[in-house]
This record gives C-alpha cells, sequence and structure tokens, in this order.
C-alpha cells in the first residue's frame, strides 16, 4: 500500500519462515552479484526487467519508487 493515497502498489501470496529465507537468500546472492557491475553493464539488464518502466525520474526531482514510501 502506498502511504501516499493508500492504494495497492502489490499483491503477494501468503509464505511462512522457509519462503522469506529463500526469498532473502535469493535477493542477497543477486545483490551481491548486481553490486560489482558498472552501471553500463547494469544499462544492458535493465530493459528486461518486467515493469521497470514505472521506475524512474519524475518531474521536479526524486523517483516514481518515493511515490511507494510516501516522500
Amino acid at each position: 500500500m502506498t502511504p501516499a493515497d493508500r492504494s495497492v502498489v502489490a499483491t503477494v501470496i501468503n509464505g511462512g519462515v522457509p519462503e522469506v529465507e529463500r526469498a532473502v537468500a535469493v535477493a542477497d546472492a543477486a545483490f551481491r552479484e548486481w553490486s560489482v557491475l558498472a552501471p553500463k553493464d547494469r544499462d544492458r539488464f535493465l530493459p528486461a526487467i518486467p515493469g521497470l518502466q514505472g521506475v524512474g525520474h519524475r518531474p521536479g526531482g526524486g523517483t516514481r519508487g518515493q511515490r511507494e514510501v510516501g516522500r
């Protein structure tokens, strides 16, 4: 839910501790690989990420993603 206007940002399925632990481990591994990539190398992957079109800079500064945290 977006704090700014209380609209739904995402819907997720129910999961327990094992699913959360697995998700955290996968995200950590992905971040470790991603964080060492040069920006020009990251740019090659961005167009392939579904839904990324909604992420980016908005008029007046800031990012569209900041809307999700009410900034």
